[in-house]
């Protein structure tokens, strides 16, 4: 027994002195030990931001100690040696989860759990712009200076206008940053003249895509009726270039992309067959038409069937060529179908305006397709309203509900979501956000279904969806009159520009001007 106790003490002195490792001169060196526990707290929660704070980390052997942070187990940030860490980017209305690590750099590791909510996003600033009479925000878009650019028409000649050329005008804003207005000009003549879409160019400056009814003022020409008017601006302003296209009916511009080339591509609807305009299959047909740098015209084709078919959006795609959305209620032409009334109509053009493929897509009831959006997987996003629940429609809160469309590029359904109430609902501008969803924004009458809340009569009502097309959040900003969102975008700081109109000089609206006036949120 004795012999046997004495072994065991030499095993158990024998594996001690094993596990431990020997300095320079050979001698026994204490195992490492983890860095001290600690506690992290969550502080100033946004809607898009949350500040992380902990007690510096101490080491028991001395070690260097450096964090890692993890977010909803994916790692957001290493190698860090500050006690203090603002996330940022981060999604509204939303449940995370994470951790803070800290590491002593020879394998000792001690981890702090944290959880929280990220708040609804708010209004940050909201811009009132206009004059007495009508003054409607069609566009809007981020410049590369951070501050914002805006268009619309505007019937006004006081307050925020600073001239009329007669009936409507093609109205451009400039704000700063913060919303402040830093210029304005109208353009038009004696008739009516009203923008669109509106995009900043390489160069600065600004191109502009609505129509004319006039022969005069800014307008050199018109070729009958109310024809595609676009406009080029400096970075200031002032007039560049302005052309008209058409013939002697209707034709409307609704939507303009600078191109690769450093020309233009618009795209709206027209009745004509004559003049700039080549051919019509009957009624109303799409009609894209491909612009120089200067405005000269290079190619222009129709497309359509014997009944309405009016486009509303146009993206150049990857190989060159380009991909519109609109909707449509022919059965024949260049529409291979019809679910019934009028369906989004998407159509394929190559880069010279051939036809390349063309899908129908909606139900037994009205569909009206909005906006298309190039997505990151080379795929598309559509925006608009849908009256069915059959079909490729596959549900329906009541009279129009959004209707957002995820196509691959082949033009076939990826999936379909509806949202909305049991009153109108209708989108009218979708973008993917930097985190792969999407953010949608149009007007909304509801006040049930998805829709939480209203101000009364029509308000702002802008969704955001992720990748899959779930609703993450909602929101709606507006008074008891009417406020209808036409366009939102992502901004720079990962918050989001929205504009349009508004009539109420109540609830979130401040400062109404008269009759309807270019409302612009930034909402963070």
């Amino acid at each position: 027994m004795k012999y046997i106790n004495q072994l065991f003490i030499l095993v158990i002195t024998l594996s001690i002195v094993l596990s431990c490792k020997n300095d320079d001169e050979g001698d026994p060196v204490a195992p490492n030990q983890k860095p001290d526990n600690f506690e992290v707290t969550v502080t100033q929660v946004t809607s898009r931001s949350a500040q992380l704070d902990w007690e510096a980390v101490t080491d028991p052997d001395g070690d260097n100690i450096t964090y890692t942070i993890w977010l909803n187990d994916e790692e957001a940030q290493a190698g860090f040696s500050d006690s203090e860490f603002l996330l940022e980017q981060l999604e509204a209305e939303t449940d995370y989860t994470g951790k803070v690590a800290a590491s002593d750099g020879k394998g000792g590791i001690t981890e702090s759990a944290f959880a929280f909510s990220t708040e609804a996003f708010t209004i940050g600033w909201k811009r009132f712009l206009g004059g007495s009479a009508n003054d409607v925000a069609r566009s809007i878009q981020q410049t590369d200076d951070g501050g914002y650019i805006a268009t619309g028409h505007s019937a006004s000649s006081d307050g925020d206008v600073g001239d009329n050329e007669g009936d409507t005008d093609i109205w451009i804003t400039k704000l700063d940053e913060n919303g402040n207005l830093l210029w304005e000009t109208n353009l038009g003549g004696s008739n009516e003249d009203r923008s669109n879409a509106i995009q900043q160019t390489t160069d600065g400056g600004f191109v502009v895509a609505g129509h004319s009814a006039s022969a005069d003022g800014d307008v050199s020409e018109n070729n009958g009726d109310e024809d595609y008017w676009i406009v080029k601006l400096d970075q200031s302003g002032s007039l560049v270039w302005e052309t008209s296209l058409g013939g002697s009916d209707t034709d409307i511009a609704q939507s303009i992309q600078q191109t690769d080339d450093g020309g233009y591509v618009v795209v709206g609807h027209s009745f004509s067959s004559d003049g700039d305009v080549g051919n019509n299959q009957g009624h109303a047909d799409y009609w894209i038409v491909k612009l120089d740098a200067s405005g000269s015209l290079v190619w222009e084709t129709n497309v359509g069937g014997s009944n309405e078919d009016i486009a509303r959006s146009i993206q150049q795609t990857s190989d060159g060529g380009f991909v519109v959305a609109g909707s449509t209620s022919s059965f024949d032409g260049d529409v291979g179908g019809n679910n019934g009334e009028q369906d989004y109509w998407i159509v394929k053009l190559d880069q010279d305006g051939d036809l390349e493929w063309e899908t129908n897509l909606g139900g037994s009831s009205p569909e009206n397709a909005y906006e298309i959006q190039l997505t990151s997987d080379g795929e598309f996003i559509v925006a608009g309203s849908s009256l069915s629940s059959d079909g490729d429609v596959q549900s329906n809160h009541g009279l129009s509900d959004y209707w957002i469309v995820k196509l691959d590029d082949g033009g076939d359904v990826v999936w379909e979501t509806n949202l909305g109430g049991s009153d109108t609902d209708i989108a009218r501008s979708v973008e993917q956000t930097t985190d792969g969803g999407f953010i949608v924004t149009g007007r909304s009458s509801s006040l049930d279904g998805d829709v939480e809340d209203n101000e009364g009569s029509w308000d702002f009502w802008i969704i955001k969806l992720n990748s899959e097309g779930s609703l993450l959040w909602e929101n709606n900003i507006g008074g008891s009159a009417r406020e209808n969102a036409w366009s939102v975008k992502q901004t720079a700081d990962g918050a989001y520009i929205v504009a349009g109109s508004a009539r109420s000089d109540d609830g979130d609206v401040g400062g109404n001007k008269g009759g309807q006036d270019f409302w612009i949120v930034k909402l963070q």
